[in-house]
């Protein structure tokens, strides 16, 4: 299984307010909400909030910046209260149902975000971000095709954005099996940020399946680079020097690996296979025994027919 960047949500700004020397006890507790938001002490940005909102009911910008810093805790059905009472304040504003949607999308519900950011694009077509999050929205419906669509429209309007075309490859190399466009969209999520080491693994994952094996291994190599412990990459640069015949080699990464991540049985099972090439039985059915144990189906099959 290859890692994937973790989603993006993209657009969201907390509301600031001018103040003035005639400022209000509610705008005092408003900055002061501000302020603990952005040191990342929600709770007490909250109370903040709260006391600016018992002061002035009606204060749009204090539910929403609420909002945020309930969903930041992970309490959506309080950010959607607050969000919707923003809206319910002023309905032309378009950022409310944006963060109601990125809401919806992180609470998983998909099909309400992207009734919402459909909303903000019928309102902004050029707007590249929403795309971007309704995009992620389709991909949780699995409706690829609609996900591939806004990924690049997105692209379109901001070309710039490395984090898309990482997506996009995602979903070309791994439900469309389209690898030479996936590559192309590695490449530029890679120009765009060279210090991503999540694309350089997956991007050598797909040179894997083109049968670039050098260019894999260079990619693998580079992700081990700037990530040590991307266990992924060395599970995967393991695996290559299985099919080079290089078992000691693969051991020496696979043992890496291991320590990196010791629940995965696709690891166990690949050791198991080196050790086993290299004349090591023992150390071989040990190593599928432990994959067994991880439910990894392939270390069934070698145990019955090579450990009994």
């Amino acid at each position: 299984m290859k890692n994937y960047s973790i989603l993006t949500l993209l657009g969201i700004l907390c509301l600031s307010i001018t103040t003035s020397l005639g400022q209000t006890s509610a705008e005092d507790f408003f900055d002061l909400g501000l302020a603990k938001g952005e040191k990342g002490d929600y709770h007490g940005a909250i109370k903040a909030y709260d006391k600016a909102i018992d002061l002035d009911p009606k204060y749009k910008e204090a539910y929403f910046n609420r909002s945020i810093d309930y969903m930041s805790i992970g309490q959506y059905d309080d950010a959607l209260k607050d969000i919707n009472q923003y809206i319910s304040l002023d309905r032309d504003q378009l950022d409310g149902y944006l963060l109601r949607g990125n809401i919806y999308l992180e609470s998983g519900n998909f099909k309400l975000a992207i009734k919402d950011y459909s909303k903000c694009i019928n309102g902004d077509p050029e707007w590249s971000d929403v795309y971007f999050n309704r995009a992620v929205a389709y991909e949780g419906q699995e409706n690829y095709e609609a996900a591939y669509e806004d990924y690049s429209k997105s692209i379109s309007l901001n070309p710039g954005d490395a984090d898309t075309y990482f997506n996009r490859a995602l979903l070309l190399e791994e439900i469309f099996s389209k690898y030479e466009e996936a590559i192309k969209d590695y490449d530029m999520a890679i120009y765009l940020n060279p210090e991503d080491a999540i694309a350089y693994s997956n991007r050598a994952y797909t040179h894997e399946m083109l049968g670039n094996i050098l260019d894999a291994i260079k990619d693998y190599e580079k992700a081990i680079e700037l990530l040590p412990e991307d266990y992924w990459a060395y599970g995967g640069l393991g695996g290559i020097y299985i099919d080079l015949n290089k078992n000691q080699e693969a051991i020496d990464v696979l043992t890496r690996a291991i320590i990196l991540n010791p629940n995965d049985g696709w690891l166990y099972y690949n050791r198991g296979v080196a050790y086993y090439n290299s004349g090591l039985y023992n150390e071989a059915c040990s190593d599928w025994r432990q994959a067994d144990k991880r439910n990894y189906p392939d270390a069934k099959i070698a145990l019955k027919e090579d450990c009994r």
